[in-house]
């Protein structure tokens, strides 16, 4: 199913084409097929695979989108835009300045300062407030990764 652009020009044109899901479907069958759409400055308008997104990080009103392969792609939304369009069940924002996506997640490194160890080997912190939701959510996605 395709969530379509508003035709009004003062109106967001990124969206997200989720998919129908079956609930046996193994979580990583289920995020390759979602999709999303988003404007880059340098490549223009592109379709990026969920699966394929590591992190987003804030850069004031922008974002940085790291992919696996080590592309880096700067978005002209802020993360609070993505966050509403980015399927809740996978990504998490565990801090005000990162998205993550929890499949990526590869280890949680420490309880003080709690910090995130990612598949790309980046390490974010994420705040004491968000800590039993960043826990409990990677427990119960992937427990083999916590």
């Amino acid at each position: 199913m395709i969530i379509p652009s508003n035709s009004d020009p003062g109106e967001p044109r990124d969206n997200v084409i989720k998919p129908e899901i079956n609930q046996s479907q193994n979580l990583n069958e289920e995020i390759c097929r979602s999709t999303i759409r988003l404007r880059s400055f340098k490549d223009g308008e592109l379709i990026i695979q969920c699966n394929q997104i590591i992190r987003i990080e804030a850069a004031k009103a922008y974002s940085y989108f790291y992919l696996t392969g080590g592309k880096v792609v700067l978005s002209s939304r802020n993360l609070n835009y993505h966050i509403k369009v980015l399927d809740t069940r996978y990504f998490l924002r565990p801090h005000r300045s990162h998205i993550v996506n929890v499949l990526h997640v590869a280890k949680l490194l420490s309880t003080i300062p709690r910090k995130l160890q990612m598949d790309d080997g980046s390490v974010i912190e994420y705040s004491r407030k968000k800590a039993d939701e960043v826990e409990s959510k990677l427990s119960n996605l992937i427990p083999g990764k916590n």
